[in-house]
C-alpha cells in the first residue's frame, strides 16, 4: 500500500519538529511571533553554531512550518503559526477519524482522553 498525500505531508511536518533543537527553535520563534528573529539573532538566542542552525532550519523549512522574510540585508525568520495549527489539528482530525471507524475511541486503553476524564 501507497502512502497517501496526506501521510506524506504529516510524515514532513513532523520530521521538521521531530529534533529537540526544532522543538526549541519552534518556540523561541513563537515567542517573537508575528515578526520573528534575524538569522543572527536567532543564532544568538539559541546558542546553536551557524552551520548547526542552517541544518534544522532547513528541515523546519521543508515542514512549511517556517516563513522567510528579507528585510535590508538580513533574513527575518518567523514560524507560520496558522500553518502549524492547520497541520497539527488535521493529524488530530485523522487521528479521531481513524480511530473511530476502527471502533476504538470507546476503548480505554486507545482513548487517552477518556483515561484523563477518569482521573
Amino acid at each position: 500500500m501507497k502512502p497517501t498525500r496526506t501521510q506524506e505531508l504529516n510524515a514532513v511536518f513532523f520530521t521538521a519538529l521531530s529534533h529537540r533543537r526544532r522543538q526549541m527553535l519552534c518556540e523561541i520563534l513563537l515567542r517573537h511571533a508575528p515578526n520573528g528573529l534575524s538569522f543572527g539573532m536567532l543564532q544568538r538566542q539559541s546558542g546553536l553554531k551557524i552551520s548547526t542552525l542552517t541544518h534544522h532550519l532547513r528541515f523546519m523549512y521543508q515542514g512549511g512550518i517556517l516563513k522567510r522574510k528579507q528585510k535590508g540585508r538580513e533574513a527575518w525568520i518567523s514560524v507560520d503559526a496558522e500553518r502549524l495549527f492547520q497541520l497539527s489539528n488535521a493529524f488530530g482530525a485523522d487521528v479521531a477519524r481513524n480511530t473511530r471507524k476502527a471502533g476504538l475511541m470507546n476503548d480505554p486503553a486507545a482513548n487517552p482522553a477518556m483515561v484523563a476524564n477518569r482521573i
